[in-house]
């Protein structure tokens, strides 16, 4: 059988990552990835491919998608695609792509009746049929019928919708483990809340370097001194365990007297958290709510992986009540000057590996955010090194408390 170009492309890439396996075994060691895993264009591109393309990625809300012709765009892993919900009030997602030469058939969000490509005005239908091409009658043999457009899978979480482009992707289901059930659990209103605004943050830096930040609060006493001043966020209150074979929950106790946060974190990108999440809620969100004793709603990062050093994170709030422009601006701007910080020392990581003079770097994997750290690296370089080992294969054991059985001992 033969391969495309891009393959060839990829394997030549994967040989030249780990030939002798020292990388892999570095990681085991509690080591971190090369800096060239950073900043080479080439190990970018083969990220998008195999491992955003053929993982779950939060790409929007039903409110998108709520009634028959609406439809948005999203891009996963770079490719393009185009969610929309059909006459028959089915959902689907579609790569937005024309089956003539490749132009988009969708731009933006809005409601349709027909998909339609602006290059040639090829048509298709909700259901990604092929409609109609100008003057393909003048062909007599000329067939649209097997035209469709390419189908990419998609689900929800609560309110959340979920894109997967990959035909042979295990179900959302599967993907998340038990993350819905412990939410629910922990009152989160999954299924309750719905979108209520987004902000985003870009940063110039590797989306591996920001979600690797993202994981820990272990540089909260020195990047968010502010926070810690006010919040419990030493060992005894925050910690984060494995819940299942890909996922962790960190809980975060930072004021006595009022209930736990909860973030929820699942391979390779997904993300959310209780509604606190940076601290107290705002006056203005929290005036009702009487000693947080119901969680209003929940917060949503999408991590978007745009070129080897830039990376943004769009920053959603769910809510089970409505609220005004300025609860939601509230609300997102406690968030986000927790993850303004954080940008900052990204782009100071970034400039580091981009310097290429770093060695690699050393993990404490004792330390629960760290052991966090070192489980996605592992996974960055299985996906990369062993494409062939499916994408949401086991790698950790579930447990209820820290330390995991699986950190060695005398690392803990």
């Amino acid at each position: 059988m033969s391969i495309t170009q891009s393959e060839r492309a990829d394997q030549g890439i994967r040989g030249s990552l780990d030939p002798d396996g020292a990388v892999g075994q570095a990681i085991e060691n509690g080591q971190t990835l090369p800096s060239s895993w950073y900043t080479d264009d080439s190990i970018f591109e083969q990220e998008k491919r195999a491992i955003f393309r053929r993982s779950w990625e939060y790409v929007g809300h039903r409110g998108q998608v709520a009634k028959p012709g609406d439809f948005f765009t999203c891009e996963v892993g770079g490719l393009p695609i185009v969610v929309v919900c059909g006459k028959d009030m089915v959902v689907r997602a579609f790569h937005n792509i024309c089956r003539h030469r490749h132009h988009s058939v969708a731009v933006g969000a809005g409601n349709r009746k027909l998909l339609q490509c602006n290059y040639h005005a090829w048509t298709y239908k909700l259901d990604g049929s092929f409609n109609a091409a100008p003057r393909s009658k003048e062909d007599p043999n000329f067939d649209g019928t097997p035209l469709c457009l390419k189908t990419a899978k998609v689900d929800f979480l609560g309110n959340m919708v979920f894109v997967n482009p990959s035909g042979d992707a295990p179900s959302l289901t599967e993907a998340l483990g038990p993350i819905p059930i412990l939410a629910r659990d922990r009152a989160l209103p999954l299924d309750e809340a719905t979108f209520q605004g987004r902000k985003s943050v870009d940063f110039d830096s590797n989306w591996k370097i920001v979600w690797d930040n993202n994981c820990e609060c272990y540089h909260c006493p020195t990047v968010h001194p502010s926070w810690y001043k006010t919040a419990r966020l030493d060992g005894e209150h925050l910690y984060s365990y494995p819940i299942g074979p890909l996922q962790f929950e960190v809980v975060m106790e930072q004021y006595e007297g009022l209930r736990d946060d909860n973030s929820y974190y699942c391979w390779p990108a997904i993300f959310f958290m209780s509604s606190g999440g940076a601290g107290k809620l705002p006056d203005s969100v929290a005036d009702g709510i009487e000693e947080q004793a119901k969680q209003p709603g929940f917060i949503a990062f999408r991590f978007v992986p745009i070129s080897t050093r830039e990376t943004r994170i769009d920053v959603d709030v769910f809510s089970i009540d409505p609220l005004t422009e300025q609860q939601v601006d509230d609300w997102l701007e406690l968030i986000l000057t927790v993850v303004r910080e954080d940008r900052d020392v990204c782009s100071r990581v970034q400039k580091a590996h981009d310097a290429g003079g770093s060695e690699l770097g050393t993990l404490i994997p004792g330390i629960d955010s760290e052991y966090m750290t070192q489980t996605w690296e592992k996974l960055v370089h299985r996906a990369l090194v062993h494409p062939e080992v499916p994408m949401y294969a086991p790698i950790l054991e579930r447990t209820d408390t820290w330390p995991p059985a699986s950190v060695p001992a005398g690392q803990s």
